[in-house]
């Protein structure tokens, strides 16, 4: 059994399906496309081009069935200049302890580093803008990409699978050590982010938010709540309209990781 690593494009996809057929998700879809797409995901026989190791045709993913071709990639809240990002720098250091005490123990599992703790205050740690910044630059650099996937594959549509590594992010009107009063505001529905995909050659974004985990109070109510997990939203390009979008007031995003 090959040793997958759960930040890796293979995996990444497996856990969207996972996360999907078992509805352990909330999936939000903007158009008709977007619930084709997200049905295409569960039940197509998908390629991955990692499988064949180096010098592949890219993108990441492909189903010749369906005619679809998705790139994978990761954004994040805490890299402050490319290549600097203390948690990958730290999780870098674990996985080696941990493939060795999965040998030791004669076990294979995949090798799981969601949370390390870097020892910064929450404000410093997750940044909105520097998620922004961080998305700006990793989507560009795959958009410019596109002509070459479109000419290894010939008449696919093409989707990103944004991996957001984030937690989720609240437009703040006031804020204490343990809650936030304001409201969500998630990857599509955020002009700043969104923006990046106008005129592109793009069909949808996937933003995939694993690990948006937050207790949600009504203020009018506080017998009422719900536990918003996991978001995934599915938007196809065509129907982004930026006018209707937020642009939330950057001082006032606060990550809901305490």
């Amino acid at each position: 059994m090959k040793d997958w690593d759960w930040d890796g494009e293979h995996e990444i996809f497996k856990r969207l399906v996972t996360e999907i057929s078992l509805g352990s998700a909330q999936i939000h879809t903007d158009h008709k496309s977007s619930k084709w797409l997200k049905n295409c995901i569960l039940h197509g026989n998908w390629e991955f081009a990692s499988d064949n190791g180096d010098g592949h045709l890219t993108p990441d993913i492909v189903s010749k069935k369906y005619s679809i071709m998705i790139d994978v990639m990761r954004v994040n809240d805490q890299e402050k200049k490319k290549g600097k990002n203390a948690t990958y720098a730290r999780a870098a250091k674990i996985k080696p302890e941990i493939q060795r005490f999965q040998e030791q123990l004669g076990i294979n599992v995949p090798t799981i580093i969601n949370a390390v703790d870097t020892s910064t205050p929450t404000d410093e740690h997750h940044n909105y803008k520097r998620l922004v910044r961080n998305t700006k630059r990793v989507v560009q650099n795959h958009l410019s990409k596109i002509p070459q996937y479109k000419s290894n594959h010939p008449g696919f549509k093409t989707a990103f699978l944004i991996f957001n590594e984030a937690n989720a992010y609240v437009d703040a009107k006031d804020y204490s050590k343990n809650s936030l009063l304001g409201h969500i505001v998630f990857p599509w529905n955020d002009k700043r982010l969104m923006e990046n995909f106008v005129d592109s050659d793009l069909d949808w974004i996937i933003w995939y938010s694993p690990y948006t985990h937050v207790q949600i109070t009504d203020p009018k109510d506080f017998d009422k709540s719900k536990f918003l997990s996991s978001t995934i939203g599915i938007i196809n390009t065509s129907n982004i309209h930026l006018a209707s979008l937020l642009t939330p007031n950057i001082k006032n995003m606060k990550s809901t990781e305490s």
